[in-house]
């Protein structure tokens, strides 16, 4: 018996599909992007401390990129209902709900592994 979870994909009806319908449609509309910037002191801090302990015993490092794409895939576990993609399914609106998160972590490094841990922890370490 597999325990493998696997997509799913769901016709939209309703509200959902007019939404969708009126998404798309709107992307022949020009659109305008906007950056914001937050601040990140905490993620700096803590990232130095995981590197500094990694130094001292494994070696590697641990880039902004893997904390955060940490965070997307925790955040992603815990509100799984965003984990979707909008698809045509036979000329209809539909959701695609992922089983799973394409970042490759499956095949996460002892290295990578240990700093999240270590990243939790200083977490907790760090104002």
């Amino acid at each position: 018996m597999s325990t493998e979870a696997e997509d799913d994909i769901r016709v939209l009806k309703g509200i959902a599909r007019a939404t969708a319908r009126n998404m798309d449609e709107s992307l022949s509309v020009p659109t305008a992007t906007s950056q914001r910037q937050i601040a990140a002191k905490i993620l700096i801090e803590n990232r130095a401390v995981v590197n500094s302990h990694l130094q001292r015993t494994v070696g590697g490092k641990v880039s902004f990129t893997h904390l955060i794409g940490y965070a997307i895939v925790e955040a992603l576990s815990e509100m799984p209902q965003l984990n979707v993609r909008y698809v045509l399914q036979d000329g209809k609106a539909a959701v695609e709900e992922l089983a799973h998160v394409g970042f490759g972590w499956r095949s996460i490094s002892s290295t990578v592994a240990n700093a999240v841990w270590l990243f939790r922890l200083s977490t907790m370490l760090i104002p």
